[in-house]
């Protein structure tokens, strides 16, 4: 068997280039199919009308009744408009589909129960004015059908539209909400981390300390044994600390600068980070010149020596 191809919409589209009528309804420019879709979305009927060429009464409905300004103006406003002639297969396909027995052949198809179906069928010759009340009746006696589609449309487009800025609103909700506990969330991560770094201060603080208190026992020992008082040889130093506290301690002169460090950096009352100075004139005794004598740091006996807090 050798496949038949069809084009249902170059049907349709030739029909209506053909139309020698001048006066008509708008034609619908698509395939039955469509036209059926068409009319169910736009919660509209649909007319269909079949033509017959070389048909007397096609010809004298088409001049007349089709042609009639009151029903071109009815159909316009009130249907979908769909014609093609028998002769092609598109139309002698849907001529078989409605059940056409003579023409001019119009049906009207409307929505039943979300179905589109035939609700009104003319056929033969008639006047525009017969044509226009037939219309009139039709659509009268099943816009009910179209008027409950529209209100349940329109309650499941307001359903839907109301569930949406519910959804909307939720989602609103949702991401402030979210925002919120991330807001919180770095407040909290934030509390932690100053928790954390002070904890860790407090923890280098400590190991600070401890490592001070261990330095401290060390060089205890390393401090030379203060020397007798009739030591010729003895330098008396005076030590003020930043407490207001006075140390006097004997050293020999011999005896190297680091020595002095090391006996005011592990006596109890010293700070810890300390820089020792002279009275008049005024300088610093540098650490980095510790491996000097006091003869050679120019410490002599009976100097006053001050402890400046280098942490204050």
């Amino acid at each position: 068997m050798i496949a038949v191809v069809t084009d249902p919409l170059g049907d349709v589209l030739g029909f209506i280039r053909a139309y020698k009528y001048p006066s008509h309804p708008v034609f619908y420019q698509g395939t039955y199919s469509q036209a059926l879709n068409d009319a169910k979305r736009e919660l509209k009927f649909l007319a269909v009308f079949l033509h017959a060429e070389n048909n007397n009464e096609v010809a004298n409905f088409c001049r007349s009744a089709l042609s009639d300004p009151a029903v071109i103006e009815y159909i316009n406003q009130k249907m979908l408009f769909w014609a093609c002639d028998i002769s092609s297969p598109e139309g002698f396909r849907v001529s078989h589909s409605i059940n056409a027995r003579s023409y001019p052949a119009m049906v009207i198809v409307g929505l039943r129960a979300n179905k589109m179906m035939i609700v009104g069928r003319m056929e033969g010759e008639c006047s525009g004015a017969e044509l226009l009340r037939r219309l009139k009746t039709v659509v009268d006696d099943n816009d009910v059908w179209l008027s409950q589609a529209r209100a349940e449309r329109l309650e499941r487009n307001l359903t839907q539209s109301l569930r949406q800025q519910q959804d909307e609103a939720y989602e609103l909700s949702l991401r402030a909400d979210q925002e919120k506990e991330r807001i919180k969330q770095l407040e909290r991560d934030e509390i932690l981390r100053q928790q954390r770094a002070f904890e860790d201060e407090l923890q280098a603080e400590q190991r600070r300390k401890e490592e001070i208190a261990r330095l401290k026992i060390d060089l205890a020992s390393q401090v030379p044994s203060e020397p007798e008082l009739n030591n010729p040889k003895t330098v008396s130093v005076l030590f003020k600390l930043p407490n207001g506290q006075r140390i006097e301690r004997r050293f020999e002169e011999t005896d190297a600068l680091k020595d002095v460090y090391n006996y005011i950096f592990c006596h109890p009352s010293s700070p810890d980070s300390f820089q020792l100075t002279t009275n008049f004139p005024k300088r610093i005794l540098e650490a980095k010149d510790s491996t000097s004598t006091l003869v050679e740091a120019g410490v002599r006996n009976r100097d006053v020596l001050f402890v400046n807090d280098l942490d204050a």
